[in-house]
């Protein structure tokens, strides 16, 4: 085998391509909040002062000290009742000579403080405390970790200097996320800070070289809550919370009538484990984000919270306030000269930035510091967005904002939730997950569309596609969803409207869940024969059932499932067998009965997607009933007939265009003709006044469209083994674009290839050619890439890459393990690209949910082809449209631990048709 990379283990005689090491250096970084718990018979005190009279003794030093260099001994007399201790310390080179004394353990929360005299010769002494982390084990001792907390330093020399860390500049749970950092740094894995507790105060007294003297009063607790760090066991991760009402939690208006007079108060919105609350409620933020629309709009549409990019102005706070409406916002930047008061309690979270890396943390570090300084509402969450660095990230911020593009690579909607899990687990399940749901298509692909096509029509996203997006993060234990949004949704085109209408409805359908998706207990998810997949979350008051049919290869398009009866088993419920379903007239009840492995239910009109109830609460029913009908059964069922009709007409026209391209679809003309018919008998139902009755023919109607568009793309897919190899296969508004660019580019000759080593039988031209090998800055991540005989499609060799991690965790990696960047290559202007190549995953990668990922700079990653494994080879084809002259790369991103293989890599071009003839109207 040919090496090209072995970063552990370096043999001689080897050629080596030296791995790019990327700026944004992974900072294996991860910490959080700490949480205290009171336990039976230890209630808080709420002014514990007094001094603990122990002896100090030497407990670390970097200085080589010996029995001459120092000594620690009482000394005789008093300091205000306090017995003293002298320090007589001969210091050489070294940092640190560090005299402690125990304490009874004690909590470390935010109302903790310590107080020490001292009296040094010279200035420099520091306080410091001893934070033990029971959940985390020290390698070299088998013992829990613990570390050392800096406090204040002693000024003044030859007087006594009182210290307190209430006087410090950073708090004692700032301290400790450092120090949790610097330990994953250092040490590697998983360093929890769960239920940490203090066990000794310390002092410093190194002050440069020499010898001198220190007096030490006895440390004085104050705030300070008794530990048993014996009763300190595994707790739950995600928090069953107590009784949750089914009303979302409203704004609260601060109880001081001058929000600006400088005292700190608590939060209005404030983290309670992984869930958000206000005033005791668990709170499920939908987030829009705003573009101008007005405010109340927005409200009406659903939505409690609103994504600013900058900070929020007093009219936009104003605004919010009055259409109820809370706020995600970068602080002011004002933030370090003024105080942020009780004017921006419209505030929910303050936003550290989005789209942040590993590299990014020094700067969300002081950001965080800044912040926590100066407001002067306690506890306000401090959010941030990433897309890998989960576990640093999450150490830092209160909420972790994470998203992919499920929408167009090869990861698929129903593997959606699966994504959101593994970004949560990597955090630990700490701290709340918010996860981004689409509501356009995606920026790269009305790109790509255009320079292939000339033109891009509306590309709407269909109501089905979107609820299982929102219900697969849902599921997967989102306490949150984000509505990316880019343009406005107030506009007077149908576009704008067919979108609006669409989030209105599924906010409606989220209202319902919103109890469990914000403070539940996350079940999991059970497969069902059929391909159907069971999401179940559970609260006090009993289980949500996200019931998918839409899962696996046999419908690809949201919504094309069948409607049917369907029987499942509830794997979950060993309490009831009262079940409902959700719709859109209320909860109707379900046939339901105890089986052998569960609750067996049974759903008579089972569409893609449908949600099940399961309590023996009759008030919970009652409640849900009360919500869902809130806005009348008539307004419901019309806004989804509107919506079922829009994307009738939609399709339409598709099928009109296509047919126009000499592509006629049987198949697609009949279920549009079905649909066609029962949009009609759900419009003379709702005429009637039985608007309860079209609830079966619009869920008959939404299948056969779903059905049509499947149709469609499946006879346009046909030559192609992934959906992403097209920009144009992308949207059924595209398939007509797609058979005419085929039509008018058929019989033309490509041009030879032109990526240089793709073929992986050379290292050397490789390197020359510019092949570049990016890996994160891991001192434990091991990683191989070379040449070898058995990756060969062709030739003699083939590319293989191979990643591995000794203190692997759950959840994805911080970063990819390995990320292979081709040659450039030369593309001139109005051009047409085809990546073709091959790769094959020989056993699952694990920690992975993209896996193998294979994109280029055309296209992004949005538009990648990816695989988890694949024992067999499988081609692979990308086409790109290039508008202007630029250099073309593709990049091969392994996502996960273990070995993939590529072969055969070839980039060719061929000249587009002119612009005006792609664009011009059949």
């Amino acid at each position: 085998m040919l090496v090209l990379d072995a970063s552990r283990s370096r043999r001689a005689g080897s050629t080596w391509l030296t791995p790019r090491h990327p700026i944004r250096a992974r900072i294996a970084l991860a910490a959080f909040t700490v949480a205290w718990f009171i336990f039976a018979g230890h209630s808080r005190a709420q002014s514990v002062q007094e001094p603990v009279a122990r002896a100090w003794a030497l407990s670390s030093t970097d200085c080589a000290l010996n029995a001459a260099q120092f000594r620690c001994e009482p000394v005789a007399g008093l300091k205000d009742d306090q017995p003293l201790c002298s320090v007589m310390v001969d210091c050489g080179e070294g940092t640190e000579v560090i005299v402690a004394v125990p304490v009874d353990p004690v909590w470390l929360i935010p109302e903790l403080d310590f107080e020490l005299d001292l009296q040094p010769e010279r200035a420099g002494a520091q306080l410091l405390v001893r934070a033990v982390l029971p959940d985390s084990i020290d390698p070299a001792t088998g013992e829990p970790l613990a570390v050392w907390l800096a406090g204040p330093q002693a000024e003044t020399a030859g007087r006594w200097n009182r210290l307190r860390f209430s006087e410090n500049r950073v708090d004692l749970q700032t301290l400790l996320r450092r120090q949790v950092w610097v330990l994953r740094g250092r040490l590697g894995g998983e360093i929890s800070a769960r239920s940490a507790y203090i066990d000794a105060v310390g002092v410093n007294v190194h002050c440069g070289p020499g010898k001198h003297r220190v007096l030490v009063g006895q440390p004085v607790l104050a705030g300070a809550i008794a530990a048993q760090p014996e009763q300190v066991a595994t707790l739950p991760r995600i928090q069953l919370i107590r009784d949750l009402p089914v009303a979302p939690a409203a704004f609260l208006q601060p109880q001081d009538p001058d929000p600006s007079d400088g005292t700190r108060r608590p939060a209005l919105a404030v983290r309670s484990g992984t869930v958000l609350e206000a005033a005791g409620q668990p709170l499920f933020p939908r987030i829009i984000q705003h573009n101008g629309e007005p405010m109340a709009l927005l409200a009406e549409a659903g939505f409690n919270t609103l994504q600013l990019p900058t900070a929020a102005t007093e009219q936009q706070l104003a605004e919010a306030t009055a259409a109820g409406l809370w706020i995600v916002c970068p602080p002011p930047p004002s933030l370090g000269i003024v105080p942020i008061d009780g004017r921006h309690d419209r505030v929910m979270a303050w936003s550290l930035g989005l789209d942040r890396t590993a590299a990014d943390l020094p700067l969300g570090q002081s950001l965080t510091d800044q912040i926590r300084q100066f407001d002067l509402r306690t506890g306000r969450p401090l959010m941030a967005g990433t897309a890998e660095a989960f576990a640093a990230w999450g150490g830092l911020c209160d909420v972790l904002l994470v998203g992919t593009s499920p929408l167009v690579t090869g990861l698929g909607r129903d593997r959606y939730g699966d994504w959101v899990a593994a970004a949560r687990e990597s955090t630990g399940d700490r701290i709340p997950v918010w996860a981004d749901l689409p509501t356009e298509a995606p920026a790269a692909l009305i790109r790509q569309a255009m320079a292939a096509a000339g033109q891009v029509p509306p590309l709407p996203l269909s109501p089905a596609e979107m609820e299982e997006l929102a219900f697969e993060a849902v599921a997967g234990g989102a306490r949150g969803l984000r509505f990316l949004s880019r343009s406005r949704l107030d506009g007077n085109d149908p576009q704008s409207r067919l979108r609006l209408q669409t989030l209105r409805r599924i906010n409606r359908r989220l209202d319902v869940a919103e109890p469990w998706a914000a403070g539940g207990i996350i079940l999991g998810t059970s497969q069902a024969a059929g391909g159907v997949s069971v999401a179940g979350l559970r609260n006090n008051r009993g289980q949500l059932l996200i019931v998918n049919q839409s899962s696996g290869a046999a419908h690809p398009v949201s919504g094309a499932a069948p409607v049917r009866t369907l029987r499942f088993t509830n794997p979950w419920s060993g309490i009831s067998d009262q079940a409902w379903q959700v719709t859109d007239e209320g909860l109707v009840p379900l046939p339901a009965q105890y089986g052998a492995t569960g609750v067996e239910i049974q759903l008579d009109q089972a569409a893609a997607l449908s949600l099940v109830v399961v309590t023996q609460d009759p008030t919970l029913v009652d409640r849900i009933n009360q919500t869902w009908r809130r806005t009348g059964t008539r307004e419901q069922v019309e806004l989804r007939n509107e919506l079922t009709s829009q994307w009738l007409a939609l399709l339409q026209v598709v099928e009109s265009q296509s047919t126009a391209a000499g592509r006629v679809d049987s198949a697609a003309s009949g279920a549009l003709n079905d649909a066609v018919n029962l949009v009609r008998n759900a419009q003379e139902t709702i005429n009637n006044g039985t608007p309860s009755l079209a609830g079966s023919a619009l869920d008959q109607a939404d299948q056969r469209l779903a059905l049509a568009q499947q149709e469609m793309s499946r006879t346009a897919r046909s030559q192609f083994a992934f959906h992403t190899s097209s920009p144009l296969l992308e949207h059924a508004a595209l398939i007509p674009m797609h058979w005419q660019l085929a039509t008018r580019l058929a019989g033309q000759t490509w041009e030879p290839n032109g990526l240089a080593g793709g073929d992986f039988e050379n290292l050397q031209q490789m390197v020359d050619a510019g092949w570049e090998n990016v890996r994160p800055d891991d001192p434990q991540l091991q990683t191989d890439v070379g040449l070898t005989e058995s990756g060969r499609v062709a030739g003699g060799y083939g590319l293989q890459l191979t990643a591995r991690h000794p203190a692997a965790q759950a959840g994805l990696p911080e970063s990819p393990p390995l990320r292979i960047v081709s040659a450039p290559v030369f593309v001139r202007a109005n051009r047409l690209v085809r990546i073709h190549g091959w790769f094959r995953v020989p056993d699952p990668l694990s920690h992975a949910v993209h896996g193998l990922l294979v994109h280029d700079s055309l296209g992004g990653r949005d538009l990648g082809v990816c695989t988890t494994g694949s024992s067999d080879w499988q081609e692979f084809t990308l086409y790109r449209g290039a508008g202007e002259e630029t250099q073309l790369r593709v990049i091969i991103e392994l996502n996960g631990y273990g070995t993939a293989l590529l072969d055969e890599i070839t980039v060719q071009a061929i000249e587009l048709p002119d612009l005006g003839v792609r664009s011009a109207a059949k």
